[in-house]
């Protein structure tokens, strides 16, 4: 019985497979590094908060008067914050 459902899902597993391991990885790593490259060529005030970059993400809170700046800058600020594409 268990043999026949591992045959039988096989043709799935093999579609669902990326083509390849390093394409699947760099795709979301390369988006994300377009994007900073974009954040980077605004001016420090303008920039949404990111993970780890608490001199800017406090610069933006004093100035602004809020914990969730992002909220100004994106439709899904917390995705942006922890660099979800």
């Amino acid at each position: 019985m268990t043999l026949a459902l591992v045959g039988a899902m096989a043709p799935f597993a093999a579609a669902q497979a990326p083509a390849s391991p390093v394409a699947a990885v760099t795709a979301p790593v390369t988006g994300v590094l377009a994007v900073e490259a974009q954040v980077r060529e605004k001016p420090l005030l303008e920039r949404p908060n990111r993970l780890g970059h608490f001199y800017g993400n406090t610069v933006r809170r004093r100035h602004y008067g809020t914990l969730n700046v992002n909220a100004k800058h994106s439709d899904r600020p917390l995705a942006r914050y922890f660099y979800i594409p």
